[in-house]
């Protein structure tokens, strides 16, 4: 069920970045034979008639699908995943947990669960897990072109707590960042891991 939910969460967001993209409309007619025409300078002629304002052009840009580390944000408001068992920072202004950041779209989704088979196996065949430590935790991680989609990339953060002889104890943590866009810098999934609090593991390092 989790796994449904945050599916359908990362396909309503990579729609609304591919509507963003393409301008959040349908283009008409006269759009249309601009672009059948291939002539650059009268589509730019045509967005100076219909008095496209400067602030309107920007938000556009920024809507793009090529991250910008030029507009990288801090990750400074405090919020948590599906539950409370994972506590971390997004910029401000996010929507829930979905934000924009260096002028793309992104999406976390967070859970903890009390077996592997979701948190590590997902997704096993879609990149080399490594070890990175950042903060208070050492983590596996992923980081792989979804589906091989350009403009939809993915880490992915986990941890396994399995130091109990009962294994009804154990715990397994997965954050999902996504991110609906190409070059997005890794110095801001740095950043966001930095902000990452597992409360139920404070204290066992």
């Amino acid at each position: 069920m989790k796994k449904a939910i945050m599916f359908l969460l990362a396909a309503v967001m990579f729609a609304a970045a591919f509507a963003a993209c393409s301008g959040g409309e349908v283009p008409g007619p006269e759009k249309q034979s601009a672009a059948d025409t291939g002539t650059s300078e009268k589509s730019t002629e045509s967005a100076a008639d219909t008095g496209v304002s400067e602030e309107s052009s920007k938000s556009a840009a920024n809507t793009g699908r090529i991250a910008d580390i030029k507009q990288a944000k801090e990750f400074t408001d405090l919020t948590h995943g599906l539950d409370e068992e994972i506590e971390f920072r997004l910029p401000e202004g996010h929507q829930g947990n979905i934000f924009e950041d260096c002028g793309v779209n992104c999406l976390v989704v967070a859970e903890c669960f009390d077996a592997d088979v979701v948190a590590y196996h997902e997704y096993d065949k879609e990149g080399e897990v490594t070890q990175k430590t950042v903060g208070a935790y050492t983590f596996d991680f992923q980081s792989f072109d979804y589906m091989g989609l350009k403009d939809w990339h993915i880490y992915v953060i986990r941890m396994a707590n399995t130091e109990s002889r009962n294994q009804f104890e154990h715990r397994y943590y997965k954050i999902v960042y996504n991110v609906y866009g190409e070059g997005y810098p890794d110095s801001q999934i740095e950043k966001f891991m930095q902000t990452i609090n597992l409360p139920l593991e404070n204290g066992k390092k």
